[in-house]
């Protein structure tokens, strides 16, 4: 059967999918501030706030270090996984006889196959770019906690340290939303693999990474918890 359509239709439909969705948890994020981005925007706030009152800084330089090193592994995975597809693309035939074996594959030419080794390609470079940000982004506010004002000052000075507060509470949120994007790239790249398979299989496998997503960040136990922390005000004795 020619199935030609859905070999364009499926890429389509998983673009307006990531595209989407980025767009869709951006808005409710922005407007609502009830998914896992909007929470933990208030918690890091709160963090900088008591970073800023407190003499001792190590610790909260150690967890921004540790931050940056699960995004420092991450971008390294992705520089090996794009030395072994672009292997891939010299073997090609191996590939297609080994999909040959595969249930319900489809097959396809093997300028389809060279370009959807492409696209994971591109996947795979967008998410390096990303978690490399996300890493200088880090080491910006590692250099802004270090110029951040002692407690002594801070007192004197209240709305300049607000103001220093929400900015490198805000650079701390860029960061992690840069982080973000890398790794649901790597989601998404879970779903062009099922394309090699079949499109029909590729246009269910995106949706229901999407699918994933939305639950894990709008309705996972996770976010309930940590939602429950905003009624918390650790400089009250009622909250304990």
């Amino acid at each position: 059967a020619d199935v030609g359509w859905l070999n364009i239709a499926a890429p389509l439909w998983f673009i307006l999918l990531w595209n989407g969705y980025a767009r869709f948890a951006h808005y409710r994020a922005k407007r609502s501030g009830r998914n896992l981005s909007g929470v933990m925007n208030r918690l890091r706030k709160r963090w900088m706030r008591q970073m800023v009152y407190r003499d001792a800084r190590i610790p909260d330089v150690a967890m921004i270090s540790n931050l940056e090193r699960n995004v420092t592994f991450l971008a390294s995975t992705s520089m090996l996984i794009l030395a072994g597809l672009l292997t891939s693309l010299t073997a090609t035939e191996a590939i297609q006889s080994v999909l040959v074996e595969v249930p319900f594959y489809m097959a396809g030419s093997p300028l389809l196959l060279h370009f959807k080794i492409v696209v994971l390609i591109l996947i795979y470079i967008y998410a390096f770019f990303a978690f490399s940000w996300s890493m200088r982004q880090y080491s910006f506010v590692t250099v802004a906690m270090g110029a951040a004002p002692m407690p002594l000052e801070a007192n004197k000075n209240q709305r300049s340290t607000e103001e220093f507060i929400r900015v490198i509470a805000k650079i701390t949120d860029l960061a992690a939303h840069t982080y973000n994007h890398g790794l649901r790239a790597y989601y998404y790249s879970l779903a062009v693999l099922a394309w090699f398979v079949s499109p029909w299989l590729f246009i269910v496998a995106s949706t229901l990474v999407v699918l994933l997503l939305y639950l894990r960040e709008f309705h996972s136990r996770p976010l309930r918890e940590l939602r429950s922390l905003q009624e918390f005000d650790p400089y009250s004795i009622k909250s304990r």
